[in-house]
């Protein structure tokens, strides 16, 4: 399952993804598929870079950027099917 995003959208909007991400600590090269469009049209991600910004439960922030990943299965950045990949050690608690 990927998760859309449209970029139309504000800026300021949160997505919450506890229903859709639950990492336990040590969690290395966890694997998030999103779907990324421009209004209703697919937004071309080639050569593009992601950032997740989030806070733990004991309200400490995680930055996380890198390019986004060509190599998950159903991955195709011209469409904006892309997989975010997080480092090992990103999440503490």
């Amino acid at each position: 399952m990927r998760i859309t995003v449209d970029l139309a959208k504000a800026s300021t909007e949160t997505l919450d993804l506890t229903n859709t991400l639950n990492p336990r600590v040590g969690d290395g090269d966890l694997k998030l598929p999103f779907h990324i469009v421009y209004g209703e049209a697919d937004y071309d991600m080639r050569g593009k870079s992601m950032d997740f910004l989030a806070e733990d439960s004991e309200k400490k922030k995680i930055h996380v950027s890198g390019t986004v990943d060509e190599s998950t299965k159903g991955d195709d950045p011209y469409t904006g099917n892309v997989t975010f990949t997080f480092p090992a050690g990103t999440f503490k608690n």
